[in-house]
């Protein structure tokens, strides 16, 4: 018997090559009369020159590019933060916290010299496919000399080759010296949502530890000591996915996720 329109299901076991096929086949059944879907709400991030009002995103048409800006930062409330860098000049960082109200850009950051580095995707979609997104996520760190990170943002419309969401890359240690821990998403294909036009696979973030793995399923959050600095990381898992049958400009995946301290 087909699962019903409003059902989710999250069988527990191993999932064999088998018995995830029975499982995409009885999601896809219960899509069949759905006319819902998982809601997706973009940080909307802005990184913007404030004299010219230039996004530091325009005129990049490289993927994965990161622009790095630095001086005295001042927060001017929890979803505003300027920097005052010598070549750009004053440079205004923005989101959106709809879907994670508790996200504030830290106030102890005001006065201090940060490194901040923009991510920059030229031509990613939001995940209706419905307007650019072309600034992928961006991170606050603090002394320049031997950079630790201090806030963080990240969401990414883009799938692997497989089709499954990637970590952010501003929530990876692109760059080498980063302390940032490891992070994966995980889709098993054992816990769905079935949507509109076809299931929604939800992903789970693993990060691992020197001393263990955590796992964080969607909207979970967790602290976490990180390299040589005593007070934790706190990560946010607002949501991740894969999708197996999309409409219209919908993307593939999907991925969301902030950490600070």
């Amino acid at each position: 018997m087909p699962a019903s329109c409003s059902e989710r299901r999250s069988p527990s076991g191993p999932a064999t090559r088998a018995a995830r096929g029975a499982l995409v086949a009885a999601a896809l059944a219960a899509t069949a009369c759905t006319t819902r879907d998982i809601p997706a709400t973009p940080f909307r991030l802005e990184a913007v020159v404030v004299s010219t009002g230039r996004s530091l995103a325009d005129g990049i048409t490289t993927p994965a590019t990161i622009v790095r800006v630095g001086g005295t930062g001042t927060r001017i409330d929890d979803t505003t933060f300027e920097i005052d860098d010598a070549t750009v000049g004053r440079v205004r960082l923005r989101f959106d916290r709809t879907v994670a109200p508790e996200l504030a850009f830290p106030a102890r950051l005001t006065g201090e010299q940060v490194l901040v580095d923009v991510f920059v995707d030229p031509g990613q979609l939001t995940p209706s496919g419905d307007a650019p997104m072309p600034i992928s996520g961006f991170r606050i760190a603090t002394q320049p000399a031997a950079p630790t990170y201090e806030f963080m943002l990240g969401e990414s419309s883009t799938p692997l080759p497989s089709g499954a969401p990637g970590v952010p890359f501003s929530l990876e240690p692109v760059i080498g010296n980063e302390d940032i821990p490891f992070m994966e998403l995980v889709v098993d294909f054992r816990d769905y949502e079935p949507a509109r036009c076809g299931p929604v696979y939800l992903a789970s973030l693993s990060i691992q530890l020197a001393d263990r793995t955590v796992a964080l399923q969607r909207g979970e959050q967790a602290d976490m000591v990180v390299g040589s600095r005593p007070d934790p990381l706190h990560v946010l898992h607002v949501l991740s996915y894969q999708r197996r049958g999309r409409c219209s400009g919908q993307s593939e995946s999907w991925t969301q996720i902030a950490a600070w301290r």
